[in-house]
């Protein structure tokens, strides 16, 4: 129950700074990024021009000027670029002091505006307008929020942009870097989960069928999903966020846990059919099996404990939470596992 409490606290929202090495250059730099120069995480928007208008003409940037004016309102976006923003800096220009100056509100000031600034945005327009001559684009940073976050942010932007932009003008999708590295982050999350729970689906079968008994099959996975339990109630308690790097020491702690939890049983079903009682075969497995997981459990848990004196988060994680859970998987073997087969496992009478 107490780690049920600790796995409903774990959050997804990961964010880059969490990831980078404590005090070093990299992170420091990184943070600089953050602070001065708005953001690290690039945010892109595509705006395609719809029923023949042209992506530099004035119906076309006044929507991505709705749009801007609406990514300089969330307080997280910022260093905000687009061909709609050189049109409201050159009103800035042209009407001094006036703070309401923007983007131009009608097209003669437009046109008028466009036929300076054509001039100076030929090296832009190579940026910001497609080869095909049909898009243009909104380029920005967004600050380092986290991604669940990220994601919240970008579904609003989405709903926005459907009630707010007229769709016969323009069609705009977000896409980018940033983007593609959130998706292909939940992506690899969402496999590792998946695979997990098609390993205890696979190692399920495989337990019915090495000791035919359905009831031998819940009593080893009881004490091998416990351990899991544990991870997760511990990441829940002290903050970590679930990612990618970090989804896979459930797999490494399943795949140890069963490890164990087979020597045991393997050797408990070979005491079993040697003739021995139950209590026998258990004081038989403890004196040739018991041993043996004890001593590679040490070995295990000091070869990833070395892991949490690096300044790397990721590496102290994955190093802490395996360790841990380690001797959690220990605990379970050799006090739950023969506790689970004294009670109920009922062993055939021999004739």
């Amino acid at each position: 129950m107490i780690a049920v409490m600790g796995m409903i606290q774990i959050s997804t929202n990961y964010n880059i700074e969490s990831n980078l090495p404590r005090g070093a250059k990299v992170t420091q730099d990184f943070l600089f990024f953050e602070k001065n120069l708005g953001g690290f995480r690039p945010l892109e928007f595509v705006v395609t021009a719809q029923n023949g208008l042209e992506p530099d003409g004035y119906e076309v940037l006044g929507e991505v000027a709705k749009l801007e004016q609406k990514l300089r309102s969330t307080g997280v976006i910022n260093n905000i670029v687009s061909l709609a923003g050189y049109y409201a800096g050159f009103e800035k220009i042209r009407r001094p002091g006036d703070e309401n100056a923007s983007f131009p509100e009608s097209k003669e000031v437009f046109q008028s505006s466009a036929s300076v600034l054509k001039r100076f945005l030929k090296n832009e327009n190579n940026v910001l307008l497609s080869k095909e001559g049909n898009k243009t684009r909104i380029s920005a940073r967004i600050a380092d929020i986290g991604a669940d976050s990220i994601k919240v942010l970008g579904n609003e932007l989405d709903r926005w942009i459907a009630a707010n932009l007229d769709a016969d003008k323009v069609m705009v999708r977000r896409t980018g870097t940033g983007l593609i590295l959130d998706k292909n982050a939940e992506y690899v999350r969402q496999n590792l989960m998946e695979g997990l729970g098609l390993s205890l689906v696979m190692i399920s079968i495989l337990m019915g069928l090495l000791f035919r008994s359905l009831t031998m099959l819940w009593i080893a996975l009881i004490p091998n999903i416990l351990p899991m339990l544990l991870a997760a109630g511990l990441m829940g308690y002290l903050g970590i966020e679930l990612e990618a790097g970090i989804s896979i020491v459930f797999a490494l702690i399943f795949g140890i846990a069963v490890d164990d939890s087979i020597h045991f049983l393997g050797r408990m079903k070979l005491s079993l059919q040697e003739g021995h009682s139950v209590e026998q075969s258990i004081k038989i497995t403890f004196r040739e099996t018991g041993k043996a997981i004890i001593f590679t459990t040490i070995v295990l848990f000091f070869g990833f404990f070395n892991m949490v004196f690096s300044i790397n988060p990721p590496t102290f994680t994955i190093g802490l939470l395996i360790a841990v859970t380690l001797v959690g998987a220990v605990i379970c073997d050799l006090l739950l596992l023969p506790v689970l087969i004294r009670k109920f496992l009922v062993v055939p009478a021999r004739t």
